[in-house]
């Protein structure tokens, strides 16, 4: 597994630790889809893409389109939103080349949520959680 990937997980299993935390704290009792739920929406610190990934699916996603490239639902709106910070960054940033607007958005700007599916989460997860969504023990240390 990448790198990129593996901080990904991390920084999606620690927000849904804190998040069950707080909600046991509270009285609550989250079920791992509710968690998954929740955390999806939250906003990561990055993409989580190499610069080399990157510029070689959008370059594949403009030569033969989104349908044809990607498969997953998720994966198109993460690559759609990739894809206009760029073209944004390359229009308002005194007209940036390409890769200097790739760059800055996978330096510089953080995605509007965690593009990851569920069984991806589900799977994540698995090694944190018990089925009874109980957080297992010393889960919380290894992040």
């Amino acid at each position: 597994m990448k790198d990129s990937t593996l901080i990904r997980n991390r920084e999606f299993t620690r927000r849904c630790i804190e998040l069950y935390k707080r909600d046991i704290s509270q009285g609550a009792v989250p079920t791992i889809d509710n968690l998954i739920d929740r955390v999806t929406l939250m906003q990561p610190h990055a993409y989580y893409i190499a610069y080399d990934t990157a510029a070689g699916r959008i370059y594949e996603i403009k030569k033969y389109g989104m349908e044809n490239v990607v498969s997953s639902a998720v994966a198109r709106k993460m690559w759609q939103e990739m894809i206009d910070a760029v073209e944004q960054t390359m229009a308002t940033r005194g007209c940036m080349s390409f890769d200097k607007a790739l760059s800055f958005v996978l330096n510089f700007r953080r995605p509007s949520r965690f593009y990851i599916s569920r069984d991806t989460a589900r799977r994540i997860l698995t090694k944190h959680f018990i089925p009874t969504i109980a957080l297992r023990q010393g889960a919380a240390n290894r992040c």
